[in-house]
């Protein structure tokens, strides 16, 4: 008598739905990377672009989403490759929590090629991608023998761990990019949007999507317009920024465009603004954006002839004597030299003159001053700072070298300083104190409800540019 070998059932039919629907998400996305592979490459896996090209990375991608769909397709593999499916989901979300903050790339992530949809925030795409976890963990379970109850129990632990994880570092990643953000707008409007400054380090790529150094692509004398491709304002100002360009070249000068938002030009785009012939670049470097004071678009910065900003809208600089003298000095010849040695001869007397003409350095103009024989008398601080434009005081500070302050000089004033202290004489009050000092007495007078409770406001802010002498 022969016996007969045992029959394996079949399989519920929830499993075999659930094994079918998580091979056929992988498979589409897999099928349509490789049709299209668009889409943009996480901030934090840019380095891979120097490896090979965006597309060839996506491609490959998409190549093994197909395997995977092919290994649950044939039954002998169909477990192990559900597994893979599952711990791939799993690290694609906390990719995307990890670039949480990656907007770039959360409205582009080309999860389904060219035709992928677009988010701002990554919850939307980790709770997808949990629901591709529970169909996956359902039909492992069933295919395990599992019941449907024991399945669905261990599917919703699993799914839930696959989202409440990546959600949690979405939300971490966030917080400190929100942060960050912060920071870097408060340094942007400490530095008036780094008026007088050399430019800072922008992440920078070309239009093939390779790093270029800032100081390589950005040069003295540039206009820089900081453009985006979804900004209808951007694509109108395109011809007026070519004309632009085409005037510079005369000077040896250029206009730059720098779309922000991406990892490489969009060459098409640029063709649309009418500035195919460009020098052009894209970032992606938020920080250094918010730094410098892009908030939005189009927004034009200009390099002096030294290579420092000349110009930045965001945070405009206030009219000042400082910066005012030189225009006047050009109708009246040694007129700025006139004046700044009055007032270093008011603070530090008859016999002192500056050793040099004033430079910014770091918050503050200053210049050593010195006395007969070149002895060393202090420094000659102009600074300027306030709450509000009519707030703005702008001062003549005198240090002596162990950073007393020998006296004040008031340059200029914003409307409510003209208005309820129109002499600032209340600055006489800080000679003889040092910075620390100085800077205690008026934060207790700051502190006090009054008309010239801005003004002392104003001029403790602007006396915090100021440092010792070395």
């Amino acid at each position: 008598m022969t016996a007969t070998p045992p029959t394996t059932p079949d399989p519920p039919r929830w499993t075999t739905l659930s094994w079918l629907a998580a091979g056929a998400v992988f498979a589409l996305s897999g099928v349509l990377k490789l049709i299209n592979p668009a889409g943009t490459m996480p901030e934090v896996l840019a380095p891979l672009t120097e490896l090979a090209s965006r597309a060839a990375w996506m491609r490959l991608v998409g190549a093994g989403e197909v395997l995977v769909a092919g290994l649950i397709a044939w039954p002998r593999t169909r477990r192990r490759g559900l597994v893979v499916l599952t711990a791939i989901t799993i690290a694609f979300s906390l990719l995307i929590a990890w670039s949480a903050a990656d907007r770039s790339f959360l409205g582009d992530c080309g999860c389904f090629g060219g035709w992928g949809g677009a988010t701002s925030y990554h919850g939307w795409l980790v709770l997808r991608n949990g629901v591709v976890v529970l169909v996956a963990v359902l039909a492992v379970a069933g295919l395990a023998g599992r019941s449907a109850r024991a399945a669905a129990r261990l599917a919703l632990v699993i799914a839930a761990f696959a989202v409440l994880v990546p959600g949690l570092v979405g939300e971490m990643r966030l917080r400190q990019a929100s942060y960050d953000e912060l920071a870097a707008s408060t340094t942007a409007r400490r530095l008036m949007g780094g008026h007088g400054l050399p430019l800072p380090s922008l992440a920078l790529r070309d239009a093939d999507g390779r790093p270029v150094p800032t100081g390589r692509a950005l040069g003295a004398g540039d206009l820089i317009a900081f453009l985006s491709r979804s900004c209808p304002h951007c694509l109108a100002l395109g011809p007026s920024l070519h004309d632009r360009h085409v005037a510079l070249q005369a000077d040896d000068r250029r206009v730059v465009i720098v779309q922000v938002g991406a990892d490489r030009i969009d060459r098409e785009w640029l063709a649309r603004l009418r500035c195919a012939d460009l020098p052009a670049f894209a970032t992606r470097d938020r920080l250094a954006l918010a730094r410098l004071g892009v908030r939005e678009v189009p927004h034009l910065v200009q390099l002096g002839p030294d290579g420092h900003i000349a110009f930045n809208p965001t945070t405009p600089v206030p009219p000042s004597l400082w910066r005012s003298l030189p225009l006047i000095a050009s109708r009246r010849e040694g007129l700025d030299t006139l004046v700044w040695h009055e007032i270093t001869v008011a603070i530090f007397g008859e016999d002192a003159r500056l050793g040099r003409p004033l430079a910014l350095d770091r918050d503050a103009a200053t210049a050593p001053v010195v006395g007969p024989g070149g002895a060393r008398l202090g420094i000659l601080g102009v600074v300027q700072d306030g709450w509000r434009p009519a707030d703005i005081v702008e001062l003549a500070v005198g240090l002596d070298p162990a950073g007393v302050i020998t006296g004040v000089v008031p340059l200029s004033a914003g409307a409510h300083a003209r208005v309820f202290t129109p002499e600032l004489a209340l600055v006489d009050s800080l000679a003889g104190r040092d910075l620390a000092a100085a800077d205690a007495w008026l934060a207790e007078r700051a502190r006090r409800p009054s008309l010239a409770q801005p003004v002392w406001q104003s001029v403790r802010r602007a006396l915090g540019r100021l440092e010792r002498p070395d």
